[in-house]
């Protein structure tokens, strides 16, 4: 019947997108017409949101098609851009069956999945009238770069918070060993520096020691930064 052919005339051109693409991943956001519009960073993570699309929202297929991109740099962001889109579809169903930090616990590239699904965890907990202490505590129970990138995300969760003045980026980042706080500051002070550098600046002036230094230099590098190093994100 005419019905199924368009069924699988469609399907066929969905294979198709996802093979093409593939393709075309590695050199798709150094071609000029992309820089002069996007930075390489900013071009990966809108490749990361298309691949999830594409893959129907399962994880290891779309970041598969990430790890096409020929830098660190640009398969992390694209992978916030996947994991972005995961969160947009998948995740507020997600907590009562598997718990707030799902699926970043145990998916690759913590740090960008954390990044994004957080944000629905935190005003899960809110609703709820938990505590963030209880989730710094929860990100303290997992190792190595899961656990740094659980501190990435509850920065950049917290960024409008720290925004509006009710909550200082020492309350927000002061959990944990310096590599947590560091890493927090940097999800929190990335976007904020993106967004509104004046406030950026403002909210990085009371912090003593090496956190100002830290925040200052993530409000500086703002979101999608090519040379950030990534030694904390996939130890």
């Amino acid at each position: 019947s005419m019905a199924s052919m368009d069924g699988q005339a469609h399907q066929h051109s969905a294979q198709l997108t996802t093979a093409d693409i593939a393709g075309r991943i590695p050199t798709f956001c150094d071609n000029q017409a992309m820089t002069s519009m996007y930075s390489p960073g900013d071009c990966a993570h809108g490749v990361g949101h298309a691949v999830m699309f594409l893959s129907k929202y399962d994880i290891p297929a779309g970041i598969s098609l990430c790890e096409r991109f020929p830098s660190y740099a640009l398969r992390y962001y694209c992978a916030t851009g996947a994991y972005m889109e995961y969160r947009l579809v998948r995740t507020p169903t997600d907590y009562p069956v598997h718990g707030g930090l799902y699926p970043c616990d145990s998916a690759p590239y913590p740090a960008a999945c954390f990044r994004y699904v957080m944000t629905n965890t935190l005003r899960w907990l809110d609703s709820n009238g938990g505590k963030l202490e209880t989730l710094e505590r929860q990100c303290a129970t997992l190792k190595g770069k899961y656990r740094l990138g659980c501190f990435h995300g509850i920065g950049n969760a917290l960024v409008g918070k720290i925004a509006l003045g009710q909550l200082t980026v020492a309350n927000a980042c002061g959990f944990g060993s310096r590599d947590d706080q560091t890493v927090c500051v940097e999800g929190a002070m990335e976007r904020l520096g993106k967004f509104t550098p004046t406030v950026a600046a403002e909210r990085c002036a009371p912090l003593t020691d090496w956190r100002r230094e830290v925040c200052q230099a993530a409000a500086s590098r703002k979101m999608y930064d090519m040379t950030k190093s990534f030694a904390m994100y996939q130890r």
